[in-house]
Order: structure tokens, then sequence, then C-alpha cells
């Protein structure tokens, strides 16, 4: 059985790019600020931000000599200058391939690697893992450039900043044209993921697939009655991966709104800013969700403008929505999606939340899903259990360099595999049950079990491993790790 969209479908161009769709509106609102430092106060202007783009964009060309569809990395946290990074590359006709920045050199080096990436944007804060991972893979110090905050010189002057290179010999950049074909088909970004299973892998995701999102959300919103004029967002979610790069740096920016951009998560700073800021909807996690339930310190706040929290990245115990409207009386949503569907698949209508808070929500426009017996591979009926198999125009091109990988999760229809278990009611609400495949939520995007597995196989004392989830109220689930001795060793008492 094939459930389609209660929201209908969106029209998606293909001929249109993703910098013309996310900056469509802009003239509107040249003076809002597109973005608000939570750290520092600082604040970017949507005309300056357009400007910021335009610079950087001439400079990849004139400066660093990219070439279309070169790969550009970046190695930084939360920051006010990443949207004009990988907006800039976009609009150069780079591809973009962010990397989490708590990762070390062997790690970062595989990603840079495998992705082939020819240049890295970094904060200064991590220039020597990156500066060590990018001489492993022979990317020169002349392609290694900073953001410009702290100590951009401690580094003896050898990298040159943003603003330096933004700002040298100004000519305006050149219109990069892309086909129906390169919209289409040619990956835009290159976000690190273990997919339904297995290692980390590059997944494949095109302008296409990104403007399909902004489109469905935007639909779904007017549909569900909560498309609202000046919002202001909370950008706490990683940038480096799919929900805050989607959500915070192209919706957010398409719509006009103001992003209030934190550097990592600190509950005072948070709570002082969605304050100050006057926020009215935080993309958050569930362990953000529990510090606002639980945490004595919320109640030294009052939200005026707060009208909704969306929860995704890790199922959400129920009991944090009603703990959430009682003390704050703010609906807490769900959303569901992967970095494979760009990242979005269901949103909770706001207004249904406080009736079914276990549900993740109905589709979004122009995507269809089956729920299917992973023994029998037969469809099952409403309120069955079946892997989730999701269609639709954000689906994921493939995973980078891996044909393999991308058959096992695309099927010849284009049904995409989740590994998820879920179960549809009669409304078509849609409600997860568990991975099939283990997947493990850390306090950031997904870790596969497979990948935890690999990591401890490295100790020279480990002969084999397992990883198993283990419920934690924090995080929904944490790993657990058995481990078996090599031969002659002994476990050490703790």
């Amino acid at each position: 059985m094939v459930f389609k969209s209660t929201m209908g479908d969106v029209a998606i161009p293909e001929t249109v790019d993703m910098h013309q769709i996310v900056f469509s509106g802009y003239k509107k609102h040249l003076n809002r600020y597109a973005m608000i430092d939570a750290a520092t106060g600082a604040t970017v202007t949507y005309a300056e931000l357009i400007k910021k783009v335009d610079h950087l964009s001439a400079a990849l060309h004139g400066e660093l000599a990219l070439q279309k569809w070169d790969v550009v990395g970046v190695f930084a946290p939360n920051h006010i200058q990443f949207p004009v990074v990988i907006h800039a590359v976009i609009k150069a006709g780079g591809s973009v391939s962010p990397a989490n920045p708590t990762y070390n050199v062997d790690e970062l080096a595989y990603q840079l690697k495998d992705s082939r990436a020819k240049y890295l944007f970094v904060h200064p804060t991590f220039i020597a893992t990156a500066s060590a991972a990018a001489a492993k893979v022979g990317i020169p110090e002349s392609r290694i450039i900073l953001f410009d905050d702290g100590p951009v010189n401690k580094s003896g002057g050898r990298f040159r900043s943003i603003s330096q290179i933004s700002d040298a010999n100004y000519v305006p950049a050149p219109v990069v044209k892309f086909s129906r074909q390169e919209i289409k088909e040619q990956p835009a970004y290159l976000c690190y993921s273990s997919g339904t299973t297995g290692l980390s892998k590059g997944v494949q995701t095109t302008q296409y697939n990104v403007i399909a999102n902004i489109l469905q959300y935007d639909k779904f919103q007017e549909k569900a009655k909560d498309l609202r004029e000046g919002d202001v967002w909370t950008g706490v979610l990683p940038f480096f991966h799919i929900y805050g790069l989607t959500i915070s740096l192209h919706i957010c920016f398409h719509r006009g709104y103001t992003l209030v951009v934190f550097p990592k998560f600190e509950l005072p700073l948070f709570l002082t800013s969605l304050a100050k800021y006057n926020v009215t909807t935080a993309q958050i996690v569930p362990p953000i969700a529990l510090a606002l339930a639980k945490h004595p310190m919320v109640d030294q706040f009052k939200f005026p403008k707060l009208r909704g929290l969306m929860s995704g990245a890790a199922p959400l115990a129920p009991e944090l929505v009603t703990a959430i409207h009682k003390r704050l009386g703010v609906t807490l949503f769900q959303a569901y999606g992967l970095t494979e569907t760009s990242p979005a698949a269901t949103i909770m209508p706001i207004a249904l939340a406080l009736k079914y808070p276990k549900s993740i929500g109905l589709l979004i426009p122009s995507v269809e899903a089956r729920l299917v017996n992973p023994d029998t591979e037969k469809d099952v009926g409403f309120n069955k259990e079946g892997e989730l198999w999701l269609r639709g125009p954000n689906i994921m091109k493939g995973y980078h360099n891996n044909p393999t990988a991308t058959a096992n999760s695309i099927d010849k229809d284009g049904w995409f595999h989740t590994g998820d278990i879920a179960v549809v009611d009669e409304n078509i609400l849609f409600y997860t049950i568990d991975p099939l495949e283990g997947i493990d939520q850390v306090q950031r995007p997904s870790t596969s079990r497979a990948e935890l597995e690999a990591y401890l196989l490295k100790h020279p004392a480990v002969a084999n491993a397992a990883v198993t989830g283990q419920p934690d109220e924090a995080d929904s689930e944490v790993p657990r790790a058995y481990d078996v001795l090599k031969v002659g060793l002994e476990p050490m008492s703790c």
C-alpha cells in the first residue's frame, strides 16, 4: 500500500538553481537581520549577507581558481560566516562537504579524501587538526582559508582569512549557469552519514533535493496554517549536519527570517537568547527538550514570542511534549528525516502535536511512503509495523563513490529503504518504533553501531566487539559496547 501526502504535491522547478531559490525574496527585507551571533551580538543584514556571498564567490574564482564542481570542505562550528562560505561556493559552481568539527585528524582526512575536496575553510580554533588532515590528502596551505574569528594569525601568517581573500582585488563574480541535468544530478552537498547501517558515507544531496525540501516545507506550513512572516529562528543545530544545514541555512533565509546563531549549545546562552531576541520557533533535539522541561534555570525566563519547538534527529518521549506545554505554554512537535531525505520527510502540524505526542507527523508534500515487512517484503496496512520506505524529490542521488550502498538503499523503483521500523494510523500519521539496523543518537547526528564497532576493533587488544543500544533519558538511546580481548590478555579491573 502506498501512502501519499495528505498535503498534496508541490511543483519543483528544474531549471532554477538553489542560490536563486534561497535568496529569491531578499530584496523585500534588505535591512532585516539575516543573522545574530548569540555569543557576541554581532549582526548581519540580508543586504550584507548577499554582499559577503558575492565577494567570496568572486574570490573563489579569482583568488583560488575554483572550477565548476570542485569540492570545498568546511571544518568549523556554527558561525555567522558558515552560510557565507557555503552559499558562495554554491554560487561559484562548487560543491560543499561540511565536516564535524569534533573530528580528529584521521577522521577529517578520510572525509576530505573520500569527497575529493580541493579546498578547506577552517575555524582558527581547529587549524592544527585541519592542516594536518589537509597535508595527509595533499591539499596545499594556499587552499586552506580561515574564518575571521579569534587568533587568525597565530599560525604565523601561513593562512589567509575569508576577509583577506574577499577584499583582495575584488572583481564581480562571473555568473555561473546550471543546466537542468546539473541541478538534478550533481551533488551540491556531501554530508557524511552512517546511512541506514555501516561506516560513514558521503550523501550526494543535489540542488534539486534542497530546493524540493524548501518548497515542500513552505507548502506544508501553508497547509498547516503556520506559515508566518518575520519569524526568528535558532541556529543551534550543527550546520555541518543536514538538519541544521537545510533548515537553518536554506529554509530560514528563503523565508526571510532572522537566524540566531549559537556556536554550540549552552543552556544559559540559549535561554537568554530565546528571550532577548524574541525567538518564535526553535529547532532542537531531544536533549535540549529535556533541559527545557526539567532544568530549574528555565523558570528564570519568559518567552513571550516563542510559538513552537521542532524536535528531530532522535525519537522524542511523549511526556516531554506535555511537560513543556505545561511549563512554558509552548508546543513541542516532532519531525522525521535523514541525511538521505535532505532532511525532512514528515512533520507534525503544530495544531495536532498535543493530541498525538508520539507521532512524527504527516508526510510532507510530494512524498510517498510504504511500510514493508522486512522478512516477507510485503506491504503492511494501518497500525502494523513495517520498514519505512520513502520516495520523493528530496531523496538523495546516492552515496558518493559507493554504488553498492546506493543500490542496497534505493531500489529500482526509487524507494529509499530507511532502515527504520514505523507504523501509520488511519489519519496517515506516522510513528517510529525502532531502527532495523542499529543507529545510535549521541547528542549529535547518528552514529551507527557498525561504525562504533569498527573504531573499537582498531585497539590492539580487541579481537571482536559488539555494540547494542541502551535506553537513556537525555539521549533516547546510548550505545553499550561488549569487547572480546585477544588470546592471552586479561581484562583490567576498574
